[in-house]
Formats: structure tokens, sequence, C-alpha cells
């Protein structure tokens, strides 16, 4: 079972990042991000900004889009 983080607002490369750090240093393997959907045109932009956000920060984590849902794993 994933832990849920639920996030207000995800739109800018901020509060992604923010997420990213906040499940970095974390206990936990992997997240299921409650993300709002309306902030987003599509969920496949949602996921690519939570990689390129992965990618700037040069952590080792893992973005999986399963319909709607965003998930980070280490």
């Amino acid at each position: 079972m994933a832990r849920i983080i639920e996030t207000t607002k995800t739109r800018s490369y901020h509060d992604v990042k923010d997420i990213v750090d906040r499940f970095t240093n974390g206990s936990y393997d992997v997240i299921k991000v409650k993300v709002n959907m309306d902030e987003w045109k599509n969920p496949q932009s949602c996921q690519s900004s939570f990689k390129q956000a992965i990618r700037r920060s040069k952590y080792n984590i893992q973005v999986f889009r399963r319909k709607d849902q965003i998930y980070l794993s280490k």
C-alpha cells in the first residue's frame, strides 16, 4: 500500500520540487501523489513535470502514472 501525499497546489516547479524533496527525505518507498487534475492539461503533462523536477534534482526516483494517478518510487 502506498502512502498518499495530498497537495493543494502543484502547478509551479517549486511546488513539484517540494513534493519530490519530501518524498526523498521520507521513509516510504512508494507514494501516491494526489493532485488536482484541473490544474493540468492532462495526466501526461503532470507526469512530465515530476520527471523534469527529479532529473534536475538528480535524485534516483521513478515516476509512474496509472490513469490519472501519479506514483513516485525509490
